[in-house]
């Protein structure tokens, strides 16, 4: 059975919606069937920010705002990104400046990426490490097919576009939002 999906336009309000009915799930889960560890998971590069630092840095303020309320209504919030362990000072200083200043745990790769491949097997992992924790994932955020792992994602990938917002909850019960993949800022 096909996921069902959810589109939204690429608008802030889209983004708003996406990231409200994400919010309305967690709320939904957490209180049953949620774990005793709930736990949501975002993406850093067009999930939570664009740019490359200091003023370049802008945050995506719906994404944000879902990250911040999640942690103030005591869900556990992890970080899982393709970008080098060698930039981590870089990674906490940007997050910083768009007011996400603390998270569980902040998973990055060993070193720069080289495919999409080694990206989408290292966030995986990444969220593997996570559940053998105790954690149970309920909601995942991000722009790329690497930040979406589960087992029916081809199936959603083929009826979609990487243009689109849009929303699904897998086999799992995660909630997925998938944001438009967008190049950095230059």
């Amino acid at each position: 059975m096909d996921p069902p999906l959810k589109r939204f336009s690429d608008t802030e309000e889209g983004m708003g919606d996406a990231c409200m009915l994400g919010y309305r799930w967690c709320l939904l889960l957490e209180g049953g069937g949620g774990g005793d560890r709930p736990c949501a998971v975002f993406d850093v590069d067009s999930t939570l920010l664009f740019g490359k630092g200091g003023k370049d840095t802008i945050p995506i303020h719906q994404v944000c705002q879902l990250y911040v309320t999640l942690m103030q209504r005591g869900i556990s919030v992890f970080i899982v990104t393709a970008r080098a362990e060698e930039g981590r000072q870089y990674t906490i200083e940007q997050l910083r400046s768009i007011g996400i200043d603390s998270c569980e745990h902040l998973y990055m790769h060993p070193h720069a990426c080289t495919s999409h491949r080694e990206a989408a097997s290292q966030k995986k992992k990444a969220r593997e490490k996570i559940e053998a924790r105790g954690y149970t994932i309920l909601l995942n955020a991000g722009d790329s097919w690497s930040d979406h792992f589960r087992k029916d994602e081809m199936e959603v990938r083929r009826k979609t576009s990487e243009e689109q917002i849009f929303t699904y909850v897998d086999t799992d019960n995660v909630f997925h939002i998938k944001l438009p993949t967008r190049r950095r800022l230059d």
